[in-house]
């Protein structure tokens, strides 16, 4: 048999969502939900049901541990923030290996290094104008640097996976 769109919607009417009814505490005046202890004073129906003070009492000793806990974690994650920032600057001095990135070769890694920019980071920071004429100079106007600055914040963030990607929809660095 067919239901049609007014028999459908005529059943669906019931599927809204409503808003809690709420009454109103005869002990101390706010409003809780029906048949429910006032979160207030602690009051139902007139009798009191919950000592509100060591409720409050309990939830501050939870948020305690909570907090005692974020900060032992916070601490962790410092200290191994730290450790790897340690391992970035002894990396850092020696220099990145600039021929991960597509398009440089052992030649130009060469150029780029001679030239102060030995991380990716200097890399990434440099302007593709600058880099065109460090290549024009020293003879290896053949190379297309528009990329290397995008795979170069790529791998000064560690995102490998991305950059692998990327390396796989380019043509020899262009």
């Amino acid at each position: 048999m067919r239901v049609t769109k007014g028999h459908r919607n005529n059943r669906r009417s019931h599927h809204a969502l409503k808003a809690p009814r709420l009454s109103v505490c005869s002990n101390c005046g706010a409003y809780h939900q029906r048949h429910r202890v006032c979160l207030e004073c602690g009051y139902y129906k007139g009798e009191k049901v919950l000592d509100i003070v060591k409720v409050k009492k309990a939830e501050e000793k939870i948020e305690a541990k909570a907090t005692k806990a974020e900060v032992k974690e916070n601490k962790k994650a410092t200290k191994t923030e730290a450790k790897k920032e340690t391992v970035k600057k002894s990396t850092a001095s020696k220099g990145d290996d600039l021929t991960k990135v597509e398009g440089i070769g052992p030649k130009t890694a060469e150029v780029l290094n001679k030239a102060g920019i030995k991380t990716f980071a200097d890399l990434a920071a440099s302007k593709v104008g600058d880099l065109r004429t460090l290549l024009e100079e020293n003879g290896l106007n053949r190379y297309d640097p528009k990329t290397w600055s995008k795979q170069a914040r790529l791998a000064r963030d560690e995102k490998w996976d991305d950059l692998k990607t990327l390396q796989d929809e380019l043509k020899g660095g262009e």
